[in-house]
């Protein structure tokens, strides 16, 4: 469901340090919101806050929410300490395949291209052979 991200109210955090949300910001510029953000039926954000952060860098006025019932500030808590904690980050094997692979991409995506143009300069030089 979307949200006016006006609407969205931020209580008291436990993550002090956001860090840079250059590339999030970026990554949702270019591919929109992946996994949205997390509020209560109040529209207290439980989890999500770089998200939300990046999307008012991007001048959004909505962006897509859970909804959770959660009853007590204990269960708000655990909602947003869990969002942190029980995410696994990528190890360094799987950050090197991930760079691997999409530069595997990237250069198909380029002999793609190269093969469209000569092929396309060849149909030029046959029409102009004619």
């Amino acid at each position: 469901m979307k949200v006016r991200i006006d609407q969205i109210k931020i209580k008291k955090r436990m993550r002090i340090d956001i860090g840079a949300i250059h590339d999030l910001r970026e990554s949702m510029r270019k591919h929109g919101l992946i996994s949205p953000i997390t509020v209560s039926q109040k529209f207290e954000l439980l989890a999500g806050y770089r998200r939300l952060q990046a999307a008012r860098e991007l001048g959004w006025h909505e962006i897509e929410c859970n909804i959770i019932n959660a009853k007590s500030k204990l269960e708000k808590f655990e909602i947003e300490t869990d969002e942190n904690i029980y995410r696994k980050n990528f190890t360094s094997e799987e950050l090197e395949l991930i760079s691997e692979r999409r530069n595997e991409l990237q250069s198909r995506g380029f002999k793609k291209i190269y093969y469209l143009v000569r092929r396309f300069f060849r149909w030029l030089v046959a029409l102009f052979k004619k």
